[in-house]
């Protein structure tokens, strides 16, 4: 079913773009950046990458499916 496919979709990417709100402030954080070991630093930069691709992918799969 699309529609149920759609809302699911919708209800990921709303759940990840509030994921991706957070890791992004967490990075803008000065205390954070600077107290923070370089390894915790770069885990949370490498989990916004991740966010980031699989929102974009979840975003090109609804397009798809709202052009069909």
């Amino acid at each position: 079913d699309v529609a149920f496919e759609q809302a699911r979709l919708r209800k990921e990417i709303e759940r990840l773009s509030e994921l991706l709100s957070g890791v992004r402030a967490k990075l803008a954080n000065e205390n954070f950046a600077s107290r923070a070991p370089a390894d915790v630093v770069a885990k949370e930069t490498e989990k916004e990458s991740n966010i980031a691709l699989n929102l974009g992918k979840l975003e090109k799969s609804l397009e798809a499916l709202s052009i069909s």
